[in-house]
């Protein structure tokens, strides 16, 4: 995944710490991501300059495809209301 400001990308941002075929009961794999990462709507616009010149950017952007249903879990709410 490209990364700003990183010629090698973002790195291992994905893993598996617990794993069946190493004896864990469960998968449990961790993501560790910068805040930034994927807060562009036209994020390939920025990195690859085929996806900018094909019109991927927001001024072309269907905001009806940002609008619509949704779920907020629980969890997540109380997180946000009540950080640790």
């Amino acid at each position: 995944m490209p990364s700003y400001g990183s010629e090698e990308g973002l790195g291992q941002f994905l893993w598996l710490p617990n794993s069946m075929k190493n004896g864990s009961l469960a998968n449990n794999s961790v993501m560790k991501l910068p805040t930034h990462t994927g807060t562009h709507i036209d994020a390939p616009g920025h990195v690859f300059d085929h996806y900018y010149d094909a019109g991927f950017d927001v001024d072309t952007l269907d905001l009806e495809v940002l609008n619509g249903n949704y779920q907020l879990s629980l969890s997540a709410l109380i997180h946000f209301l009540f950080p640790i």
